[in-house]
């Protein structure tokens, strides 16, 4: 700019970004169930943390996610997780369930 003049900023754009999942703010939740059998005593419960990867999830990558992170009985190889024998499943609804 020359001397003696002005100028004015009339517009400015700034994207708007952050991360649906963040690192250790709410990237882990705790999943808790009860087990009958001789994995739990006394029908005690039994708590498995997730962790998720930070970044930007739609509905479904977000679910899909969280499945990952299942410690899900694997009926293929006979292998059952420490902490549950029983399958577990992950889904996204973009509507509310009706009661």
């Amino acid at each position: 700019m020359p001397e003696d003049c002005a100028f004015h900023i009339d517009d400015v754009c700034i994207p708007c970004s952050w991360y649906l999942i963040r690192q250790n703010f709410n990237d882990s939740m705790v999943i808790a169930t009860q087990d009958p059998n001789a994995l739990a005593p006394n029908n005690a419960e039994l708590y498995h943390q997730i962790i998720l990867t930070p970044g930007q999830y739609d509905g479904d990558s977000l679910a899909a996610a969280i499945k990952a992170q299942m410690p899900n009985h694997d009926p293929t190889s006979g292998h059952v997780a420490e902490f549950s024998p029983y399958e577990f499943d992950v889904t996204f609804s973009p509507q509310p369930p009706k009661l």
